[in-house]
This record gives C-alpha cells, structure tokens and sequence, in this order.
C-alpha cells in the first residue's frame, strides 16, 4: 500500500467514524427529545392524579360522615316510630270516648 493509498484509506475510515458519530448524536438528540416528551406527559399524568386525589374523601372522612347519616337515621326511626304511638294512642283515646258516650247513651236510654 503506497503512502497515497494509505492516506486516502485513513481519510476514507476517519470520515466514516466521523458520519457514524454523526448518526449517533442525531439518535441520542432524537432519543433526548422523545424522552423529554414522555417525561413531560407523565408528569401531566402525575399532576392529573395527584389532583383528583385531593378531592377524593379520605376513609376517616367517609366513616366519620356515613356514622352520622346512620345516626340521623336512627333517630328518625325512632321519631316516626313515637309519631305512630301518638297516633295511636290518640286512636285509642277516641275510641274510649265514643265508647264511653255509647254506653252513657245507652245507660240513659235504659232507665227512661
């Protein structure tokens, strides 16, 4: 191999190393861009969760709240249940009374 032969050739391998590091800095720009970009969009995720959590209730909240609508319904139980009493003792308190005038009518009605 001649010393121009030789020359050319080394020109010909440093320009070949040189477009191959070429091609790999475009492919690590391009894998940094792509990976900037995915790393953006899950932190929107992130973000996203991280917001949807905030207005979720808690489980102490929660049975915190449904002990109180069981309370409130418990005592409203119990108030319709004091409300049917009432009625019913005012059902049986007329119906004493109209049996007690029947039997006064009848009393009279008898010694006439």
């Amino acid at each position: 191999m001649t010393k121009t032969e030789r020359g050319t050739f080394e020109m010909n391998i440093q320009r070949f190393v040189e477009d191959k590091v070429d091609d790999i800095r475009r492919a690590v720009d391009k894998a940094e861009v792509s990976m900037n970009a995915r790393l953006e969009i899950l932190n929107e995720f992130r973000q996203t969760v991280n917001d949807s959590q905030e207005r979720f209730m808690t489980k102490a909240e929660y049975y915190s709240a449904h002990q109180r609508i069981c309370d409130d319904l418990v005592e409203l139980q119990k108030s319709a249940n004091i409300g049917k009493g009432k009625a019913s003792m005012a059902g049986l308190i007329f119906s004493i009374v109209i049996a007690v005038i029947s039997l006064l009518i009848s009393v009279v009605k008898i010694w006439k």
